[in-house]
């Protein structure tokens, strides 16, 4: 699956290195801006959020990447970032707002 996901982004871009990893749990609006797989063929996200932060996130092969692999880059989202017991914060749920065009 690994092959099917080089960096992609909005507009063609392949640099996220602005995007980081968010602190804080929270149910936020967001615009999908970017994917790849990583080595352990977990899908890494990046979102523009509505109040102008970039931030990824892991999506885990077990929980299915949340379906985020099959959803267009530049889809509206609302996305719930939940902690774990250990302190991590997590994507525990992806809804869709309005696909991309």
């Amino acid at each position: 699956m690994r092959e099917e996901y080089k960096r992609e982004g909005l507009d063609g871009r392949d640099n996220f290195d602005e995007y980081e990893f968010l602190t804080e749990e929270g149910s936020y609006y967001a615009v999908y801006a970017g994917r790849w797989m990583n080595k352990d063929d977990n899908l890494v996200c990046c979102f523009d959020l509505d109040d102008g932060r970039k931030v990824r996130s892991m999506v885990w092969k077990d929980s299915g990447y949340h379906k985020l692999e099959q959803i267009p880059l530049g889809t509206t989202l609302r996305l719930e970032f939940k902690l774990s017991c250990t302190g991590r914060n997590y994507l525990r749920k992806v809804v869709v707002i309005s696909k991309a065009e």
